[in-house]
């Protein structure tokens, strides 16, 4: 005979699998639907929202620079002392530094004949260019007049009719302008490829390097990245900073504030960077190259050849916070020094004593973390959403095994301690009176 604890058990039993079963499918549906609705928005497709952010972006970037001071250039020249410097900054002071036109023209000529480095070095005298000079942060950055260009400019003026800048500067004519032409996937048919550089200044490949590896375009610019990340997955990305990809960077979990992250290092590259080649990106030709800032995870040697060098990992590393979701980069900060190779040349008076060395002239931040307004944005449309999914997946779950485990459990009761069940009876057909 069946009991009516036995049909409510059954009864419960199947409500409870139907339970499990309807979360443990909402997980795929859900799942799909959000990945549908990011492949939708994480792409360059005219009117989208990612395609808004990308023409202006809604997060202002910072640019902080920090320069090195030689404070003993008089020593460095006349003894051929190892360079002392005293990191200044993010201010701006007025500094001696290395004169990057003059060191370009030593480094042109190191191979000529002797009465032609000769005669180069009359003419730095007879302008008073000398190997340092005493230079404000505006004037290596944006750029100042120079005695040698100058001295250059009036004499193509006077025998070819021609004409060259006298002005440098490290950044000069780049203030407000762009580093190239990119050509970037956009997404649409593939969210996996979001954001990839598939050139750069009409190039697929780079030609500075001596490696295919080195001269390889890949990865992003750093700001974007594909959705769905795998945190196991390094991503890559390029800097035309540094004219090459920039090593990898890991995915973090972040919840839209600042965190430590994995960090991007140069490190991954060291066979490029250990051989410390000329950057065409600064100046053509010129004896100039990028660091990390304080020689980070460069050769001790590099390192002890500077006094004043202190390399610290938690600040003078590039790091990059990878939201996995949506490839959002949360914070990202993109750390770089500029040194100039000096060494002996024949015939240059300043260079006789020297000793060969990269010398630090200033570096770099430039980062961008997202602000309070963005952040709430994207937990409004991206992080809450998915909490909601998940609490109605999960409790459906949770619920169903709870009713479950509460079957089992009197069925386990039941069968360990057996009771006498009341067999139930059809009251309809009893005609004995309740009361005589």
């Amino acid at each position: 005979m069946v009991t009516k604890s036995s049909v409510c058990a059954v009864i419960s039993c199947i409500f409870g699998v139907a339970l499990v079963a309807v979360g443990g499918a909402l997980i795929v549906v859900f799942k799909n639907l959000i990945h549908s609705n990011i492949e939708q928005q994480v792409n360059l497709k005219e009117g989208s929202e990612t395609y808004n952010d990308w023409l202006d972006p809604p997060v202002p970037i910072y640019f902080q620079v920090w320069v090195l001071d030689i404070v003993n250039h008089e020593e460095v020249v006349s003894q051929g002392k190892r360079p002392s410097v005293i990191q200044k900054g993010p201010y701006s002071y007025r500094c001696a530094h290395a004169t990057i036109p003059m060191l370009t023209i030593a480094n042109l000529i190191r191979f000529e004949y002797g009465f032609i480095q000769e005669l180069v070095d009359l003419v730095l005298e007879g302008v008073g260019e000398r190997l340092f000079l005493q230079l404000s942060v505006s004037d290596i950055m944006w750029g100042y007049e120079d005695k040698l260009l100058k001295e250059v400019d009036d004499i193509l003026q006077r025998t070819v009719n021609k004409t060259i800048d006298d002005h440098f500067g490290l950044f000069y004519n780049q203030n407000g302008s762009d580093d190239g032409a990119y050509n970037i996937n956009t997404g649409v048919n593939d969210a996996s490829q979001f954001a990839m550089i598939k050139s750069w200044n009409y190039n697929s490949t780079l030609p500075y390097w001596t490696s295919l590896t080195a001269n390889m375009i890949n990865g992003t610019d750093g700001t974007m990245f594909p959705p769905f990340v795998d945190k196991a997955q390094p991503l890559y990305l390029f800097s035309s900073d540094i004219c090459r990809p920039g090593g990898n960077v890991m995915a973090s979990g972040v919840d839209c504030r600042p965190n430590c992250g994995v960090p991007l290092s140069f490190r991954d590259s060291a066979a490029c960077f250990s051989q410390w080649p000329i950057m065409d990106t600064v100046i053509d030709r010129g004896p100039v190259m990028m660091s990390q800032p304080h020689f980070l995870a460069a050769d001790p040697s590099v390192i002890n050849g500077v006094e004043g060098m202190h390399p610290i990992r938690s600040q003078h590393e590039t790091f990059v916070d990878v939201e996995p979701m949506t490839g959002v980069a949360m914070n990202v900060a993109k750390k770089l020094q500029i040194n100039v190779y000096v060494e002996p040349i024949n015939h240059i008076k300043d260079t006789e004593k020297i000793t060969p060395v990269f010398l630090p002239i200033l570096w770099l931040n430039e980062s961008a973390a997202i602000d309070e307004k963005s952040a709430a944005k994207f937990r409004e449309k991206v992080q809450e959403p998915i909490k909601i999914t998940q609490a109605v997946q999960y409790g459906l779950i949770t619920l169903g095994a709870f009713i479950l485990v509460c079957v089992l459990s009197v069925v386990i009761r039941r069968t360990m301690c057996p009771t006498k069940d009341i067999p139930l009876h059809d009251l309809s057909k009893e005609t004995d009176p309740l009361l005589n």
